[in-house]
């Protein structure tokens, strides 16, 4: 079975509920704050100017600019995305790739998927981070960061776990913010995830023959 690194923590507080869900429950839902993670992956790709004009017009395309709260949020995500930029080249990071495919293979045929997040290199580092929302306030205790440095560790990079960074940008604090996680807690993340993702199978497979 595939389970996306964004359903992670809902799956996390209740497996056997989590697996009772139908898979169009889980549709992509359209966001202001996703409008404002694709401009930026815009930037990364295509440069400044079009970064700033794909994030108007998806605003105007898709969002009611007849109402007062829309248009005061589509001026701040204008300066959320300038002042992550202005941060970005100040930090002098190396892009390397955004929103890339991801798939971890953790056992018994089973993956966690979705969307990558940014991923740059300085100094024989890497620095791996999410655009984080509003709302995302535990970001740190999620399963999500510690399983992206085993991936782009062991998996893409091959590389010692010191050298992968795994973060978030904190856009309302125009901010990089990165934890430091031991190999230990890698590895709990990722067998918990193991044990997880069986719990979730299992009780499928059950129902199934049921």
């Amino acid at each position: 079975m595939k389970l996306r690194f964004s359903s992670l923590e809902e799956a996390r507080r209740n497996p056997i509920q989590f697996a009772l869900k139908k898979e169009d429950e889980n549709l992509f839902i359209r966001s202001r704050f996703k409008t404002l993670k694709n401009a930026i992956n815009k930037y990364h790709k295509e440069g400044i100017n079009v970064a700033n004009r794909h994030l108007e017009q998806q605003f105007t395309n898709n969002f009611v600019m007849t109402n007062s709260e829309n248009i005061k949020m589509l001026d701040n995500f204008i300066i959320w995305l300038n002042n992550y930029i202005k941060s970005f080249e100040i930090a002098k990071y190396q892009f390397i790739e955004s929103n890339k495919r991801l798939s971890l293979y953790v056992q018994n045929f089973n993956y966690v998927t979705g969307n990558g997040p940014i991923v740059n290199n300085h100094n024989d580092s890497y620095f791996v981070y999410d655009i984080v929302n509003l709302d995302n306030t535990n970001w740190e205790n999620e399963l999500k960061y510690p399983l992206l440095k085993h991936y782009y560790s062991q998996v893409v990079f091959h590389c010692n776990l010191k050298n992968v960074n795994i973060g978030i940008y904190d856009y309302l604090e125009d901010s990089f913010k990165f934890l430091d996680y031991t190999n230990t807690y890698v590895t709990n993340s990722y067998n918990e995830t193991v044990s997880l993702l069986k719990t979730i199978s299992d009780y499928k497979d059950s129902k199934r023959r049921a």
